[in-house]
Protein backbone atom coordinates (compact mmCIF):
# COMPACT_ATOMS: atom_id res chain seq x y z
CA UNK A 1 0.00 0.00 0.00
CA UNK A 2 1.23 3.49 -0.81
CA UNK A 3 0.99 6.13 1.92
CA UNK A 4 2.12 9.21 -0.01
CA UNK A 5 5.35 11.12 0.58
CA UNK A 6 6.99 11.97 3.91
CA UNK A 7 6.19 15.69 3.66
CA UNK A 8 2.78 15.14 1.98
CA UNK A 9 1.06 11.94 3.21
CA UNK A 10 -2.31 10.83 1.93
CA UNK A 11 -5.35 11.64 4.10
CA UNK A 12 -6.08 8.98 6.72
CA UNK A 13 -8.61 6.23 5.94
CA UNK A 14 -8.60 6.81 2.17
CA UNK A 15 -8.93 3.46 0.42
CA UNK A 16 -7.02 3.12 -2.86
CA UNK A 17 -6.25 0.02 -4.93
CA UNK A 18 -4.25 -0.14 -8.17
CA UNK A 19 -3.96 -3.34 -10.22
CA UNK A 20 -2.40 -4.40 -13.52
CA UNK A 21 -2.73 -7.70 -15.38
CA UNK A 22 -0.57 -8.56 -18.37
CA UNK A 23 -0.92 -11.50 -20.77
CA UNK A 24 1.53 -12.28 -23.61
CA UNK A 25 1.39 -15.03 -26.24
CA UNK A 26 4.21 -15.91 -28.66
CA UNK A 27 3.23 -17.27 -32.09
CA UNK A 28 6.35 -18.94 -33.54
CA UNK A 29 4.50 -20.22 -36.62
CA UNK A 30 3.55 -16.63 -37.55
CA UNK A 31 7.11 -15.27 -37.95
CA UNK A 32 7.67 -14.94 -34.17
CA UNK A 33 4.88 -12.45 -33.61
CA UNK A 34 3.96 -11.79 -29.98
CA UNK A 35 0.56 -10.44 -28.94
CA UNK A 36 0.04 -8.82 -25.57
CA UNK A 37 -2.84 -7.43 -23.57
CA UNK A 38 -2.48 -5.20 -20.49
CA UNK A 39 -5.40 -4.14 -18.32
CA UNK A 40 -5.03 -1.72 -15.43
CA UNK A 41 -7.45 -0.22 -12.95
CA UNK A 42 -7.43 2.27 -10.08
CA UNK A 43 -10.26 2.02 -7.57
CA UNK A 44 -10.87 4.24 -4.58
CA UNK A 45 -11.79 7.68 -3.29
CA UNK A 46 -8.30 9.15 -3.50
CA UNK A 47 -8.22 9.80 -7.27
CA UNK A 48 -11.53 8.30 -8.41
CA UNK A 49 -12.11 5.13 -10.38
CA UNK A 50 -10.41 4.60 -13.73
CA UNK A 51 -9.44 1.75 -16.04
CA UNK A 52 -7.46 1.29 -19.21
CA UNK A 53 -6.10 -1.31 -21.56
CA UNK A 54 -3.32 -1.67 -24.12
CA UNK A 55 -2.95 -4.16 -26.96
CA UNK A 56 0.58 -4.76 -28.26
CA UNK A 57 1.96 -6.55 -31.32
CA UNK A 58 5.68 -7.36 -31.40
CA UNK A 59 7.86 -9.03 -34.02
CA UNK A 60 10.98 -10.81 -32.81
CA UNK A 61 14.07 -11.21 -34.96
CA UNK A 62 14.75 -9.55 -38.31
CA UNK A 63 11.83 -7.29 -39.23
CA UNK A 64 12.33 -7.74 -42.99
CA UNK A 65 12.98 -11.51 -42.95
CA UNK A 66 9.68 -13.40 -43.21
Amino acid sequence: MYYGMNDNPFPANEQYIAMKVEINKQFTLLSNIQLGLRIGTDVGKLYGNSAGCMLTIKKAGNLFNY
